[in-house]
């Protein structure tokens, strides 16, 4: 199954949820990030809309690769217990604005600045394509 946005907002978007959740076998293209972790809807990134309890396996994405796109997956807000399993995520490294070590030119973010920090997080056999894991902030 494929899901696809050539908007802005990413094709999921997880917003204070701790109601345990499972993405299985799916690719998920466009928008500025494929996925989006733990950004309350205004865009606050400070805990506020924390989430947890999600399990990405057998799971790919991309963004639009373009220079207002990126990462492609962001993982914000003191999110926590997050899986990656046989998860693949293409980054932004050559088209990113601020080029290829901003935060937009991960592959995988997971941005702790302005808030807590994330952490519990799982990945295992994943395959990353222009752009790696960057961490930022507490963690």
């Amino acid at each position: 199954m494929g899901i696809g946005n050539n908007g802005g907002d990413p094709g999921i978007w997880l917003s204070d949820t701790t109601v345990p959740i499972n993405f299985s076998g799916l690719t998920v293209s466009g928008g500025n990030n494929a996925f989006r972790i733990g950004q309350c809807s205004n865009g606050n990134r400070t805990g506020k809309c924390v989430s947890n309890n999600i399990v990405f396996s057998n799971v790919n994405g991309s963004g639009n690769l373009n220079s207002a796109s990126g990462p492609c997956m962001d993982i914000t807000g003191q999110s926590y217990w997050i899986w990656l399993r046989d998860f693949g995520c293409t980054g932004n490294a050559v088209r990113a604005t601020g080029g290829r070590f901003s935060n937009a030119a991960a592959a995988i973010l997971v941005d702790g600045a302005g808030n807590q920090g994330n952490g519990l997080i799982n990945i295992k056999d994943t395959n990353l394509a222009s752009g790696g894991i960057k961490i930022t902030g507490y963690y």
